[in-house]
């Protein structure tokens, strides 16, 4: 195998701890709220926090996640996490209850950290969360942390031979990396049975399996 390019990359860890006095949208009985984070741009980074039920306007998750950020893009201007808070609703739509924008540089220059190293634990900040409207209507607790930096070797050979220039096609973005090995790992069991040959079109590729 051939290496290509290193990639160097932290993992960023938040836990979406609480929030409180969140918009009251139900007349009878209390809310069960739940919460997705994602990094803006890349859908396929989303995440779902536990549903909390009838919590009302204060739902406790205290769930953990993490996204693998590519270290030369951790400061870039406008890199945001957003989160966006949900009420669960019977027979309709789930309803949007706000959002909070989280800008991952001033996470990362909060956190001082100075060459390879890790954070020394978590920092606990509190958001505004926003309505859909733009009005301010609750706080949202969250806690983080940087990992050390990693890296990882792209590649231009894999056990599939078809696939051998996968890597190519994704080596500015360290997230659709992730997702693209698992559609190798995927794969490995369909092309077994049948020819997908409509995914590798999509994928640049001309031939079938």
């Amino acid at each position: 195998m051939k290496q290509l390019q290193e990639i160097k990359y932290r993992n960023l860890y938040i836990r979406l701890v609480s929030t409180d006095d969140l918009k009251n949208i139900k007349i009878f009985g209390k809310m069960s709220v739940y919460a997705f984070i994602y990094i803006l741009g890349h859908p396929k980074s989303k995440k779902k926090t536990v549903v909390d039920k009838n919590c009302g306007t204060r739902p406790r998750w205290n769930n953990k996640m993490s996204f693998p950020i590519e270290e030369r893009t951790i400061t870039i201007p406008g890199l945001t996490l957003l989160v966006q808070i949900k009420a669960k609703k019977f027979c309709r739509d789930n309803k949007v209850l706000g959002e909070v924008y989280i800008l991952i540089p001033e996470l990362f220059q909060r956190a001082g950290i100075v060459g390879n190293e890790e954070q020394n634990g978590e920092r606990v900040i509190d958001y505004q969360v926003n309505t859909l409207s733009g009005r301010g209507k609750g706080n949202l607790k969250i806690a983080y942390a940087f990992g050390e930096k990693s890296s990882y070797d792209i590649i231009d050979d894999v056990e599939m031979g078809h696939l051998k220039d996968i890597f190519i096609i994704i080596k500015e973005d360290i997230l659709s990396f992730l997702n693209v090995i698992s559609i190798i790992l995927d794969m490995q069991t369909i092309c077994h049975w049948e020819c997908t040959h409509s995914l590798f079109m999509a994928l640049g590729f001309t031939e079938g399996c």
